[in-house]
């Protein structure tokens, strides 16, 4: 494969999940957090309502019972689409990557996909985000960004309140920023190509 392949998480990255979650939450916990008021990647840490008052995990709560509103009815990222459709016709390789807790989460994953008209050449449902090879990696979880480290990759991480103390990757405010980078230095490569 002579293209660039480019790796991209979905959860936000590409979704809001975030907003629907605290949407959900609130709802339900007749609470009030924001997405911004998020500092950990954990969600039993963040929503720890669930926990107790219900005695379930957030995890649960959110990827279980409410899984569908989750999945579903979230929202796409703005300008996230139009990232997409520009790495596309840069002529990357677009590999989803992305970790879903249930079979049903996959499922509902890749009925949102679908249903927003993502872009994409190919998606892997991994935990283990390092087997997936590429050259570039974009996602918002510190975690997956450390599991590939050593892949030679350019990890670039899409800030995120729960990320916003960690520092070792490049951050991009939003997939839209970066792909709007990419384009620049593709135009500037093709300039200097014409020299």
């Amino acid at each position: 494969m002579n293209k660039k392949v480019i790796k991209i998480d979905v959860d936000g990255v590409l979704r809001d999940m975030l907003s629907a979650m605290c949407g959900i939450y609130n709802a339900v916990y007749n609470d009030n957090i924001q997405p911004c008021d998020v500092k950990d990647y954990d969600v039993d840490v963040s929503f720890p309502k669930c926990k107790e008052k219900d005695g379930i995990s957030a995890k649960y709560f959110f990827f279980n019972e409410y899984a569908y509103e989750v999945y579903n009815c979230a929202n796409v990222l703005p300008k996230a689409k139009e990232a997409m459709d520009i790495l596309h016709n840069l002529g990357y390789y677009i590999i989803i990557v992305t970790n879903q807790e249930t079979y049903l989460n996959r499922h509902d994953t890749l009925v949102w996909l679908d249903n927003n008209s993502i872009y994409y050449d190919s998606i892997c449902f991994t935990k283990d985000k390092s087997i997936v090879k590429g050259d570039i990696m974009v996602d918002d979880c510190v975690d997956f960004l450390n599991q590939c480290n050593n892949n030679e990759e350019e990890l670039i991480c899409v800030k995120a309140p729960y990320n916003e103390n960690n520092n070792f990757f490049t951050k991009v405010p939003s997939l839209y920023h970066y792909a709007r980078f990419l384009e620049t230095q593709e135009g500037i490569k093709s300039i200097d190509n014409l020299k």
